[in-house]
This record gives structure tokens, sequence and C-alpha cells, in this order.
């Protein structure tokens, strides 16, 4: 569906029209928020996403995408290396005067960045070459605008999660209006489809096992892969 439609059928269900620009609007914010708080609720695998930046020579700091929520891992592309997550306080221990250069091994999350709102990263060592970096991240749902209004929303939540949004934006509308009764009846139609995608979610990564510990004291159905040596 596209976001005109979604708001069409939303303003419909409390009696409203589209042809009204101030309640299509209103109804483009209550869709902006929702679709927030849709993306907010767990690690969506229509969310999961991947990207790169290129390093530059005497450069520390970068920024990532617009659209990442979590920043999850990180890998140097060029040299075929994982890069680990760190702290500021670890980079500091380790080379405090900021001079050590080379291809980087560590990765820290620097926070947002006061202009942009991007996340920042900081590599260690400082990069004495241009190398690609990749990651991978989970991001979150930028606000439309009327320009995206004709836009299909496949590409960015699935068929099955969209119908929430009719119900939560309408839900909205009722609140705005002192209608808390059909606020709630609204709210609960989305929930209720917002629970059946949180269940398909668990199962797309399919068929997986998991790896028995090393604690003795665990039993259960679990699979044990012996991943080095000899079984004697």
């Amino acid at each position: 569906m596209t976001p005109i439609k979604i708001m069409t059928m939303a303003l419909d269900r409390v009696g409203l029209t589209i042809q009204s620009e101030t309640f299509k609007q209103r109804a483009r914010e209550y869709f902006n928020t929702e679709a927030k708080d849709i993306a907010s609720r767990a690690r969506w695998s229509w969310l999961f996403e991947s990207s790169t930046f290129a390093t530059s020579n005497g450069t520390r700091g970068y920024q990532l995408a617009s659209d990442v929520l979590e920043p999850l891992s990180f890998h140097d592309q060029t040299n075929d290396t994982t890069l680990a997550i760190s702290t500021s306080e670890r980079i500091d221990n380790a080379d405090p005067d900021n001079d050590e250069s080379g291809d980087p091994r560590l990765v820290v999350i620097t926070g947002r960045d006061s202009s942009t709102g991007y996340w920042g990263v900081d590599l260690f060592p400082t990069p004495d070459a241009t190398n690609t970096i990749g990651y991978r991240y989970y991001g979150y749902i930028t606000d439309i605008s009327a320009s995206d209004d004709d836009t299909d929303l496949a590409a960015t939540m699935p068929e099955w999660v969209q119908p929430s949004l009719i119900y939560g934006i309408a839900s909205q509308y009722y609140l705005e209006k002192g209608s808390e009764r059909s606020a709630r009846l609204e709210a609960a139609l989305k929930e209720d489809i917002v629970e059946r995608a949180l269940q398909r979610n668990t199962l797309v990564g399919g068929n997986m096992r998991t790896r028995m510990g090393r604690d003795e004291n665990v039993r259960g159905p679990f699979d044990f892969l012996v991943q080095e040596g000899t079984l004697a």
C-alpha cells in the first residue's frame, strides 16, 4: 500500500475526508509517529541493513548512514578482517596521545552528531590508507512527506505490517477528538497485527540450532558441534 491509501482508510474510519489538507497533514504526522512506534518494538528482520564507508589517511572519526538505529558489527573489507566494537576508555588507555596509525582494529561508537543527528564512530588505530569499512545495523523508518504519498511502502515495511498503521492513525485521531473508547478499539486492532508480526519475525532465521555451552549442569535437546580437535 501507499501512504495516501493508508491515510485515506484511516480517515474514513473516523469519519473524516482525505480531501481536507488539514486532515491529511495531521494524518501524515500520525503516520510517522505510528511507524516509528512499530519500528521500535523489536529487532525487525525487515529493518536489518548494511552499508559501507571509506576511510581517509589521518581521519579517525566517521558518520554512519542517516537511518542507523542500532549499529551491530563492523568489518574491514579491504583487509578482510573484523573490527571489534570497543570503548573510548580502552582506546585512551592504549593510545593516550591518539597518534597510533595503521589498519583499524577497533571501533568506538561516539554518539550522535550534534548537527546531523547521525551516529558517529572512531576507528583505532587511525587509518593511514583508504579502506572500505562495511557495517551491519538495524535501521528505522524515516518520516514521510507529501512527496512520498504515492510511493509503495513495500521497500520499508512488509505488507503484513502495514495495516497496523491504519488503526494506529485512527486511534490517534480518536484520542485527539476525545473519544477514548473508540481510540482503545482502534489501538487494539493495531496491537493484534503488530503481535502477529512479532511472532512471524521470530521465524525469519529458519531452522536455527543452539550450540551447547560448557556448563555441565545444563541438560536439554541441544546440538553440540566439535569446532577443533578430535574426540577420543
